[in-house]
């Protein structure tokens, strides 16, 4: 089990695994409590201790192998309302890969598809894959900690880019650039589950945000329509809340345009926040946004 203090995106994905563990336990067939083993007690008490830090409100049934799906579709849906889709998604990774030694070998090939889905999604493909191919469940339980350790280090700082669909090339490679220096990135409107309102959750990961990027080009001056204006619009209510002395909100330059001249307040607009411009110097512009948001990192 990992320890230390864990983002909402660890603990996601760790809970899905503690409820297999949990679920996994030797009574629930009319033993009494006394009779149950060390681990199964330690399981149990970690999964109600991770679902108490995740702040869950969930009605479960018993633990137990039979009512694993049923308690698996709830949590899911209990997290799905709470948090960004990323955190459910995660917890059914964890989930899906802790279930692996219990499926049906005749469906397992089907599961297996589906993770691997999932890890795609969230950018762990290989680590997924190789918990997936160990040889032995104590090989599979190692990867599983240094995986979880992994996912705990991504949002020690969250950044939400804005963007229009023609510069998608352009941000993909900032994406790149950003999140292998373990930055955990908020990019694609896809990221929004069906049926939730676009607005709610982007506003929410604008909020929940380090850092908002806001990436301008000579095609966002061209456009009078886009969806990147209703973030913009969102983001700068959020930024006439924040402190005045600390950076939140990043121009980007992608190419040689104009910074809107948008209002946001005490007589300031948008052009009077320093801008960073790519399109000049990559490298180093790449640099300058990293010694914001990790002003601890070295240049060079």
């Amino acid at each position: 089990m990992v320890s230390g203090t864990k983002n909402i995106y660890s603990r996601s994905f760790l809970l899905g695994q503690l409820l297999v563990h949990a679920s996994m336990l030797e009574k629930r067939n009319g033993e009494p409590e006394d009779e149950l083993s060390p681990w199964s007690r330690v399981a149990e008490s970690a999964f109600r201790s991770e679902m108490e830090k995740v702040s869950l409100s969930v009605s479960l049934v018993p633990l137990s192998v039979t009512t694993l799906p049923e308690n698996m579709v709830s949590i899911y849906k209990a997290l799905s309302q709470k948090y960004e889709s990323l955190c459910s998604l995660l917890f059914a990774l964890g989930f899906g890969l802790a279930v692996i030694p219990i499926r049906d070998s005749n469906v397992l090939p089907q599961h297996i598809g589906t993770l691997r889905v999932y890890a795609a999604s969230c950018k762990i493909s290989d680590e997924v894959d190789a918990i997936v191919e160990a040889s032995s469940d104590e090989e599979r339980n190692k990867l599983l900690v240094e995986l979880t350790r992994k996912i705990d280090n991504w949002s020690s700082q969250r950044v939400f880019i804005s963007y229009i669909h023609e510069n998608k090339e352009t941000v993909q490679r900032l994406y790149e650039a950003l999140t292998s220096h373990g930055i955990a990135v908020w990019l694609d409107r896809s990221d929004i589950q069906p049926g939730r309102r676009w607005k709610d959750s982007v506003r929410r990961a604008i909020q929940r945000g380090s850092f908002f990027i806001a990436c301008f080009s000579k095609e966002y001056n061209e456009r009078n329509n886009t969806y990147m204006n209703e973030e913009l619009t969102l983001a700068i209510e959020e930024l006439r809340q924040r402190p005045a002395d600390r950076s939140w909100f990043i121009p980007v330059k992608l190419s040689e345009c104009e910074i809107p001249d948008r209002n946001i307040g005490a007589g300031e607009v948008l052009r009077d926040t320093q801008w960073v411009e790519l399109y000049e110097d990559w490298g180093k512009g790449i640099q300058r946004i990293l010694s914001v948001i990790q002003p601890e990192s070295p240049e060079g």
